[in-house]
């Protein structure tokens, strides 16, 4: 345990707003990684010299890592659901605001950088970082060696308000900071702690999630202390030892060796074998706009521009409709006919958790990791660029302020299609079909959006 205390509900309520904005930034991450993951024999097109036994041997270990870290990314997913429970509980919003990537490694007191980068040594490492054990610290120690190689320094710009002086050396040490707040021995009272009404508590035994995505309700103590001990068994397999091999720190530590193991087999420092590189040369914290982060790479290429900022204003757009459904979530959900005046926030998980998550998110993501960079990038390609600018996502609103924005994601949808469609020998077949059914995607969901928001389901 670090040196600081939470010893009030302010203490407390900054303490949430750091462990929901580091869950929220390791979800990015790692969608961003298993996005850059090479899986199709087209992903080689620039490794012309690697046999075609050698791309299938890489494409089978790439997918395995893609099912890993992919589920990794859910269960992120699952952990920020819990600590905005515990907000709730405590009569706090929802907080999804986050810094943009790349974060400077003094941002938070654990002591490395928040980077969008592919799938390599580096970047494994760094997520054994995040995710391992206190007790492992000393046998796998980690220097951090900046996003890309290049060290960032903190400014004003990347430093939110919500930090509040709490120090702490690893996720572990935070959530065990966090529940000595419910049950230590300078546990706060438990009319501050559950001040929140129980009845906002979404648990999944009333929301139906991804699988393998359990979120508990937080009502009392003994709630508190199971959820906190699920994020950090989840996450660095404390509560077994040794470690728990369905970790993320063990799910991790078995991607490294397997990349490991590729590198011997078909080794990058042979003259005859090209590197067996199971990532696509994907730009480091890719971003677009007047004015992007520093250290951040400009993306410059047309397709790509238009694909990442479709990707960053559909990503924003989903936030806001999470943040509207646990704001106004009454335990609620999935009757029909619905409850009176929950039509609303059925519509917005039905639109949030499935088709953005399943069905922009992953499929645009991949989409732009094989799109190029950009003439000042030879060789590289983009990426998306989760910008949130630092804002916190609106809470709920009405039909028109949704519908709106979808239909804006439509047409700018559409527009691409149409661009890549033009463009095809630059960009290839694969690309125009891949953008062809997000297109189609988000005019489902356009469609859909005023009957959901009037009856709460689709198909009764």
């Amino acid at each position: 345990m670090s040196g600081s205390l939470i010893e009030t509900p302010e203490d407390l309520a900054a303490a949430l707003r750091i462990a929901a904005e580091l869950e929220h930034g390791l979800c990015c991450q790692y969608l961003f990684a298993g996005f850059t993951l090479r899986r199709t024999l087209e992903d080689f097109a620039d490794l012309p010299a690697l046999s075609e036994e050698d791309k299938l041997h890489v494409m089978a270990l790439t997918q395995a890592w893609a099912m890993q870290i992919m589920l990794v990314a859910r269960q992120e997913m699952e952990h920020l659901a819990i600590v905005i429970n515990l907000q709730t509980a405590l009569g706090q919003p929802p907080h999804l605001a986050r810094p943009d990537f790349p974060v400077p490694r003094k941002t938070y007191p654990i002591d490395a950088h928040f980077c969008l980068e592919r799938v390599d040594a580096t970047t494994l490492d760094r997520f054994l970082f995040y995710e391992r054990p206190d007790y492992l610290a000393k046998e796998l120690p980690f220097d951090d060696p900046g996003c890309c190689g290049k060290t960032l320094q903190l400014t004003e710009r990347l430093a939110l308000p919500s930090h509040a002086g709490l120090q702490f050396k690893s996720l572990q040490d935070l959530y065990e900071q966090i529940d000595n707040a419910y049950n230590g021995p300078r546990q706060l009272p438990a009319a501050e702690l559950f001040r929140g009404s129980a009845a906002s508590q979404v648990q999944s035994s009333a929301v139906q999630w991804f699988a393998r995505v359990n979120v508990p309700q937080v009502t009392n103590r003994a709630q508190a202390a199971l959820a906190i001990a699920q994020i950090v068994f989840e996450g660095e397999g404390i509560g077994e030892f040794p470690t728990s091999p369905n970790s993320h720190f063990a799910r991790f530590a078995g991607v490294k060796q397997e990349y490991q193991d590729l590198a011997r087999a078909l080794p990058s420092d042979d003259r005859e074998l090209p590197s067996p590189d199971p990532a696509l040369p994907v730009a480091c914290n890719p971003a677009v706009g007047d004015e992007i982060p520093p250290g951040a790479t400009r993306i410059t290429d047309g397709a790509a521009v238009k694909a990442m900022q479709l990707f960053d204003d559909g990503y924003r757009l989903m936030l806001a409709m999470l943040r509207g459904f646990f704001e106004k979530y009454q335990g609620n959900f999935g009757t029909f006919p619905t409850f009176p005046g929950s039509a609303p926030n059925s519509a917005l998980f039905l639109e949030a958790f499935y088709p953005f998550m399943t069905m922009f998110i992953r499929p645009l993501g991949e989409l732009i990791c094989r799109l190029p960079a950009g003439p000042e990038h030879p060789g590289k390609n983009a990426g998306p660029g989760f910008a949130l600018q630092g804002d916190q996502p609106p809470g709920m609103q009405d039909l028109d302020w949704y519908a709106d924005r979808l239909a804006a994601l439509d047409r700018d949808s559409q527009a691409l299609h149409a661009f890549l469609a033009d463009h095809q020998a630059t960009y290839g077949a694969a690309a125009v079909l891949a953008a062809e059914r997000q297109w189609q995607v988000l005019h489902r969901m356009r469609l859909n959006l005023p009957r959901l928001w009037k009856e709460g389901v689709l198909n009764p």
